[in-house]
Protein backbone atom coordinates (compact mmCIF):
# COMPACT_ATOMS: atom_id res chain seq x y z
CA UNK A 1 0.00 0.00 0.00
CA UNK A 2 0.69 3.75 -0.66
CA UNK A 3 1.92 4.97 2.90
CA UNK A 4 3.31 8.81 1.70
CA UNK A 5 1.93 11.14 4.67
CA UNK A 6 3.02 10.57 8.30
CA UNK A 7 3.15 6.29 7.67
CA UNK A 8 -0.60 6.48 6.29
CA UNK A 9 -2.50 5.49 3.32
CA UNK A 10 -3.28 8.58 1.13
CA UNK A 11 -6.54 7.10 -0.89
CA UNK A 12 -4.42 8.03 -4.16
CA UNK A 13 -4.65 5.03 -7.02
CA UNK A 14 -6.99 2.09 -6.55
CA UNK A 15 -5.72 1.28 -3.47
CA UNK A 16 -9.26 -0.32 -1.68
CA UNK A 17 -7.48 0.20 1.99
CA UNK A 18 -6.38 4.14 0.65
CA UNK A 19 -9.81 4.57 -0.30
CA UNK A 20 -11.52 3.33 2.69
CA UNK A 21 -8.83 5.07 5.06
CA UNK A 22 -9.52 8.46 3.19
CA UNK A 23 -13.46 8.10 3.25
CA UNK A 24 -13.26 7.08 6.98
CA UNK A 25 -11.31 9.93 8.37
CA UNK A 26 -13.52 12.63 6.45
CA UNK A 27 -16.23 11.46 7.54
CA UNK A 28 -15.37 11.53 11.02
CA UNK A 29 -14.58 14.66 9.99
CA UNK A 30 -18.10 15.63 9.19
CA UNK A 31 -19.42 14.07 12.14
CA UNK A 32 -17.16 15.85 14.28
CA UNK A 33 -17.96 19.64 12.48
CA UNK A 34 -21.65 18.82 13.03
CA UNK A 35 -21.65 18.37 16.54
CA UNK A 36 -19.72 21.58 16.98
CA UNK A 37 -22.09 23.34 14.26
CA UNK A 38 -25.30 21.53 16.79
CA UNK A 39 -23.45 22.76 19.91
CA UNK A 40 -22.96 26.50 18.43
CA UNK A 41 -26.59 26.82 17.23
CA UNK A 42 -27.60 25.67 20.95
CA UNK A 43 -25.74 28.23 22.66
CA UNK A 44 -26.44 30.94 20.03
CA UNK A 45 -30.67 29.99 20.77
CA UNK A 46 -30.07 30.24 24.81
CA UNK A 47 -28.30 33.19 24.37
CA UNK A 48 -30.38 35.40 21.92
CA UNK A 49 -33.93 33.34 21.47
CA UNK A 50 -34.88 31.34 18.73
CA UNK A 51 -36.62 34.58 16.65
CA UNK A 52 -33.65 35.81 15.40
CA UNK A 53 -31.31 32.99 15.64
CA UNK A 54 -33.18 30.60 14.19
CA UNK A 55 -34.86 32.74 11.53
CA UNK A 56 -31.52 34.40 10.52
CA UNK A 57 -28.68 33.49 11.96
CA UNK A 58 -28.49 29.81 11.26
CA UNK A 59 -29.43 29.81 8.13
CA UNK A 60 -27.02 32.76 6.93
CA UNK A 61 -24.32 30.23 8.78
CA UNK A 62 -25.77 27.22 6.78
CA UNK A 63 -25.44 29.16 4.18
CA UNK A 64 -22.40 30.66 3.85
CA UNK A 65 -20.10 27.37 3.52
CA UNK A 66 -21.92 26.84 0.25
CA UNK A 67 -21.56 30.19 -1.20
CA UNK A 68 -17.57 30.04 -0.29
CA UNK A 69 -17.24 26.77 -2.32
CA UNK A 70 -19.35 28.10 -5.24
CA UNK A 71 -17.37 30.99 -5.46
CA UNK A 72 -13.44 29.70 -4.55
CA UNK A 73 -14.65 27.40 -7.62
CA UNK A 74 -14.91 29.63 -9.88
CA UNK A 75 -10.71 30.76 -9.43
CA UNK A 76 -8.89 29.97 -12.34
CA UNK A 77 -9.13 29.66 -15.84
CA UNK A 78 -12.18 31.07 -17.66
CA UNK A 79 -14.00 27.93 -19.54
CA UNK A 80 -12.36 25.46 -16.74
CA UNK A 81 -14.60 28.32 -14.26
CA UNK A 82 -17.49 28.57 -16.11
CA UNK A 83 -18.38 24.64 -16.05
CA UNK A 84 -16.54 24.37 -12.46
CA UNK A 85 -19.19 27.67 -11.56
CA UNK A 86 -22.28 25.92 -13.13
CA UNK A 87 -21.81 22.80 -11.37
CA UNK A 88 -21.47 24.23 -7.85
CA UNK A 89 -24.62 26.30 -8.83
CA UNK A 90 -26.76 23.66 -9.84
CA UNK A 91 -25.27 21.53 -6.52
CA UNK A 92 -26.23 24.67 -4.54
CA UNK A 93 -29.41 24.38 -5.85
CA UNK A 94 -30.02 20.71 -5.91
CA UNK A 95 -29.36 20.65 -2.07
CA UNK A 96 -30.92 24.14 -1.08
CA UNK A 97 -34.66 22.20 -2.93
CA UNK A 98 -34.39 19.01 -1.30
CA UNK A 99 -33.72 21.07 1.94
CA UNK A 100 -36.78 22.75 1.63
CA UNK A 101 -38.69 19.60 0.40
CA UNK A 102 -38.02 16.79 3.02
CA UNK A 103 -39.00 19.04 6.03
CA UNK A 104 -42.12 20.00 4.08
CA UNK A 105 -42.86 16.24 3.07
CA UNK A 106 -42.50 15.28 6.43
CA UNK A 107 -44.54 17.53 8.03
CA UNK A 108 -47.20 16.72 5.53
CA UNK A 109 -46.76 13.31 6.59
CA UNK A 110 -46.20 13.76 10.28
CA UNK A 111 -49.22 16.30 10.72
CA UNK A 112 -52.21 13.94 8.29
CA UNK A 113 -55.41 13.74 9.98
CA UNK A 114 -58.31 12.26 9.21
CA UNK A 115 -61.47 14.80 8.61
CA UNK A 116 -64.59 14.55 10.64
CA UNK A 117 -68.09 15.63 8.76
CA UNK A 118 -67.98 19.42 9.57
CA UNK A 119 -64.26 19.59 7.90
CA UNK A 120 -62.31 19.25 10.78
CA UNK A 121 -59.14 17.60 11.61
CA UNK A 122 -61.00 14.10 13.59
CA UNK A 123 -59.95 13.06 17.25
CA UNK A 124 -60.66 10.70 19.71
CA UNK A 125 -62.65 11.11 22.63
CA UNK A 126 -59.47 11.23 24.80
CA UNK A 127 -58.48 14.39 22.46
CA UNK A 128 -55.87 12.94 20.57
CA UNK A 129 -55.88 13.08 16.42
CA UNK A 130 -57.31 10.40 14.27
CA UNK A 131 -55.33 8.96 11.58
CA UNK A 132 -57.02 5.59 10.95
CA UNK A 133 -58.25 5.92 7.41
CA UNK A 134 -55.12 6.36 5.76
CA UNK A 135 -54.70 9.30 2.82
CA UNK A 136 -57.57 9.96 0.59
CA UNK A 137 -57.58 12.81 -1.55
CA UNK A 138 -60.84 14.57 0.24
CA UNK A 139 -61.16 13.20 3.55
CA UNK A 140 -57.78 14.11 4.54
CA UNK A 141 -56.33 16.89 5.98
CA UNK A 142 -53.19 18.31 7.83
CA UNK A 143 -53.51 20.11 11.00
CA UNK A 144 -52.10 23.37 12.15
CA UNK A 145 -51.73 25.89 14.78
CA UNK A 146 -53.26 29.08 15.29
CA UNK A 147 -49.92 30.69 16.10
CA UNK A 148 -47.96 28.96 13.30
Amino acid sequence: HDMTLFGLPDGEGNSWFGQLFVMACYGFILFKAAVVIGDGSEKLLTLYGPGIVGGLVIPILGAVPDGAIVLVSGLGARSVAQCQVSTGVGTLAGSTIMLLTIPWALSLFLGARDRDERGMAASFPNGKPKYVEGFRLFKSCVTTYRNT
